[in-house]
């Protein structure tokens, strides 16, 4: 079982690049850092066969040949994302002094009729992908609207070591309901076992957790986007787990705007892309870096979809 730090807080702030302030205390004895993990042999990707044999998947990409890559890679160029198949992944890499990812990855995951999408996908940050190495705060995974404009982002800020990457916040290019957290020019607190984070003011809550992934473990995550008839709201759940923490709740039931573009109709825009961006418009000192990613599903009008979630395998 992996334990939390004993205390640490930390601030979100200047969300270009979702840099943060952090004071930890150190860890207990009894709470070592996590070793690294031996790299995967394909074994960790049976749940991604298991859910792309069922018939609610709409969209599965593996990310698992340099093929896949090629083809849906934004400016493709190997040096900056390429299969890797000792992890059996795409490996994603900024270049020395680099913070943002030159070959972006953009999955369409379009469908015309409102309704569920669930999007399901791998990641993992490689060794040396640090706050000690630079990193900061990153653009890191999107959904696209109509028009190919940016709807909901999951953003990832990094913690000083042993601690590793913060995956709980988020913000979006879109209006809020009232369920919805977004307190401009100021933000918001939220604490648990993990610590107390202050969110800063354009991400959206309330945040059920503050979720964070030890490096060289791999992560999933989960996002649910319900489109009902007659609703002006898309209503989205995001959820994660890694190799040592059951999935875990970070949003629920927020309401974001999605009109159409450009007619602008309430409730009649349409998710369009799902993107591994990996953007930043801070600078970085440090040397090069990696981190892998696989295995993303697109699935529709899922009874449960929490019950899909799982730990992932090495």
């Amino acid at each position: 079982m992996i334990r939390p730090p004993s205390k640490f807080t930390f601030t979100l702030v200047a969300f270009a690049a979702l840099q943060m302030t952090a004071v930890f205390a150190q860890l207990p004895p009894s709470t070592p850092p996590i070793p690294p993990r031996p790299p995967s042999n394909g074994h960790g990707n049976d749940y991604f066969e298991g859910l792309r044999k069922r018939p609610e998947t709409v969209f599965a990409y593996s990310l698992r040949t340099e093929t896949q890559v090629s083809k849906y890679a934004r400016h493709y160029n190997p040096v900056h994302a390429t299969y890797d198949p000792v992890m059996d992944a795409t490996r994603m890499t900024l270049q020395k002094d680099k913070n943002s990812l030159a070959t972006q990855i953009w999955l369409p995951i379009y469908q015309p009729e409102k309704g569920q999408t669930v999007i399901i996908w791998d990641w993992r940050p490689g060794a040396g992908w640090t706050w000690d190495n630079g990193l900061r705060g990153h653009k890191m995974f999107q959904v696209r609207r109509d028009k190919n404009q940016i709807w909901f982002e999951a953003g990832t800020g990094y913690l000083q070591a042993p601690v590793g990457s913060l995956h709980s916040r988020v913000r979006v290019y879109a209006s809020v309901g009232p369920n919805t957290w977004l307190f401009p020019n100021k933000g918001f607190d939220f604490s648990d076992a993990w610590g107390t984070v202050h969110y800063n003011s354009d991400s959206i809550g309330p945040v059920h957790a503050n979720f964070v992934v030890p490096r060289e473990t791999w992560a999933r995550f989960m996002i649910v986007i319900e489109q009902q008839p007659g609703d002006k709201w898309a209503r989205v759940w995001y959820y994660a787990a890694h190799e040592g923490r059951d999935p875990t709740l970070i949003l629920g039931n927020v309401e974001i705007a999605l009109p159409s573009k450009p007619a602008g109709i309430e409730g009649e825009g349409r998710p369009r892309h799902f993107d591994f961006e990996i953007n930043s418009s801070q600078g970085r000192i440090g040397p090069a870096v990696s981190s892998y990613g696989r295995n993303v599903i697109v699935m529709r009008n899922v009874v449960n979809p929490v019950a899909l979630m799982a730990r992932p395998k090495p």
